[in-house]
């Protein structure tokens, strides 16, 4: 989610008269958040005032969100791959045998809880929380999730 990790002003997304309230969101990839480089979220009586809009009916609660993304235009598909088998390098885990005690170590989970926490509430730094859970999630996974067995053989053979 984007909304509060890139500069910019990120305000309410939703102004009525009753409440204020963020529910209108950018999503993008995690590993794709360093190109966004901002946010905008534009109140509409700041848009009404600004431009002179003028609406015939009542003015919308949900004001415009506007981001930036640096994207490289001649970014080339590698297609090198295409054919062969697939990346082996992760893992595939059998979650048809799903442990029940999954996340079920409370002091490594509460370790990770309190990194996860110290990141938001100090630095707020939403980025390194989220990396904190996910190697919460890997470690946990590999430590107790059963591994499929997978023959070693191509698609073409």
């Amino acid at each position: 989610m984007l909304n509060g990790r890139a500069d910019g002003n990120n305000d309410f997304t939703c102004v009525s008269k009753r409440e204020r309230s963020v529910v209108d969101y950018v999503f993008t990839p995690h590993e794709q958040l360093d190109m966004c480089t901002s946010c905008d979220v534009y109140l509409m009586s700041d848009l009404i005032v600004d431009t002179g809009l003028n609406f015939e009916k009542a003015v919308p609660d949900h004001g415009p969100i506007v981001w930036t993304a640096n994207v490289k235009k001649d970014t080339a598909c590698d297609t090198s791959k295409l054919g062969q088998a697939p990346n082996t390098e992760r893992p595939r885990y059998n979650l048809k045998r799903f442990p029940l005690n999954f996340l079920d170590n409370n002091t490594h989970i509460q370790d990770s809880i309190d990194k996860i926490e110290y990141e938001l509430v100090t630095n707020k730094d939403i980025n390194s929380a989220y990396t904190e859970f996910v190697t919460l999630i890997e470690k946990e996974m590999k430590d107790i999730v059963p591994v499929l067995k997978t023959p070693n053989r191509t698609k073409f053979e």
